[in-house]
């Protein structure tokens, strides 16, 4: 399911910098966790 939304993301990020790669962390976790909390 995260597959082609982290490739899209992925492709905007830059790939060297930290604060990218933590957003994208983050936004990993949020979505996670919203869809725990849905199902």
């Amino acid at each position: 399911m995260f597959e082609p939304l982290e490739a899209a993301m992925l492709g905007d990020a830059d790939p060297y910098s930290d604060s990218s790669l933590a957003g994208l962390r983050n936004v990993r976790t949020m979505l996670s966790d919203l869809l725990s909390r849905s199902a």
